[in-house]
């Protein structure tokens, strides 16, 4: 399939394969080697296709922290983001099958709260791996006031699993993503008060 790189949404759609291709490229990050290319055939370590992962980062391109943005400095703030949730959840990045951290639901919900994290990130501190760690250390945390019974509770890698996760953490349509990508940025608000 073209990909058509016209105009502005064109432009967003050839920095989102900038960044996917600097992820998948960069031996610090935790997607090296993981994501399947156009035309590259698959192998064992691949984890998701680029345009799923290119879907995620059109949307964070949008958002106004980023207009402006050098492409690399994106790439690099979106791996320390996810080396932070690697330290946080690394059973998660080992055996990528059990889990669906990597893969949607997980991924694509992960790279909307992004958005979040930075800007909490950028107002309280230098925005770095260990200030993102730090808030994102929050989903570990009890919010009993959560309106939703599952993320009142820490968000473990079992909350993750194929076997015996919640509907949230596994479930791949876009009304879930959407919902736990919710949940979980209001846990990190609930959390951070």
């Amino acid at each position: 399939m073209a990909l058509r790189l016209r105009g502005s949404r064109g432009l967003t759609q050839g920095y989102a394969i900038e960044i996917v291709d600097i992820l998948n490229k960069e031996p610090v990050s935790p997607w090296y080697d993981r994501i399947r290319e156009v035309g590259e055939a698959r192998h064992m370590d691949h984890i998701i296709n680029d345009s799923d992962m290119m879907a995620t980062i059109i949307e964070i391109l949008t958002e106004k922290y980023f207009k402006n943005m050098p492409i690399k400095e994106m790439a690099f703030f979106l791996i320390d983001y996810w080396n932070a949730l690697y330290n946080i959840y690394p059973v998660c990045f080992t055996d990528v099958k059990s889990y669906s951290l990597l893969q949607r639901p997980g991924m694509p919900a992960l790279n909307m709260l992004f958005i979040d994290i930075y800007g909490i990130t950028l107002q309280n501190s230098e925005v770095s791996e260990a200030s993102m760690y730090n808030i994102l250390t929050r989903l570990l945390s009890e919010t009993p006031e959560h309106p939703v019974p599952e993320f009142r509770y820490p968000i473990e890698p079992e909350f993750w699993s194929y076997d015996s996760g919640p509907a949230y953490g596994i479930s791949t349509t876009r009304q879930n993503i959407q919902d736990l990508y919710d949940n979980l940025q209001e846990k990190i608000w609930l959390a951070g008060r």
